[in-house]
Parts: structure tokens; sequence; C-alpha cells
């Protein structure tokens, strides 16, 4: 079994109002990702994410683009120490 890392991601920018969330939903299922994506109080996005490393950086990157109407200004990603085992990639 290939080792699973977890990373949380912060992103600022427009990224709320703009379907972001549902976009890293759609590119989580296509890298394979599991965990959860949510909207912060302070307009962030914030990301919790597991995978295998290789498929982690394929989807920063492509969440880093973001979808149409939306703006990334930062993308701060911070590895986690222990994995949750998410089941699922859900949109809270």
């Amino acid at each position: 079994m290939k080792n699973i890392v977890r990373i949380r991601i912060r992103i600022t920018g427009r990224v709320q109002g703009v379907g972001f969330r549902y976009f890293v939903r759609d590119a989580a299922r296509k890298y394979y990702i599991k965990g959860l994506v949510k909207n912060n109080s302070d307009g962030s996005l914030e990301i919790d994410a597991e995978s295998t490393r290789t498929n982690i950086l394929s989807f920063i990157e492509e969440i880093k683009r973001g979808p149409a109407f939306s703006k990334v200004d930062q993308c701060e990603t911070a590895v986690q120490e222990k994995t949750k085992g998410y089941s699922a990639f859900r949109v809270e």
C-alpha cells in the first residue's frame, strides 16, 4: 500500500461565491483525494486532504488555477503528522 499523506491547505483571494468548493471536489475526485473543503468566515477556503504525495502535488497545482471567475492570491500548505482516514471527499 502506498504511503498516504495529509495536508491542510488555506486559499485566499476571490474563492467564495464562485463555485470554488465544487471545483475542489471535482479535482479531488480526479486525483483520488479524500477529505473536505469548507468556507472560512474570513473569506478564505480551507481544505483537509489525504492521498499519495504525487496525487496531492497534482491536486494543489490544479486548485491553484481555480475555476472561472475565481482569483487565488495565496495557497498556504501545511503537512499534518497524522491522517484522519477519510473515506470520501466532501463539501461543507
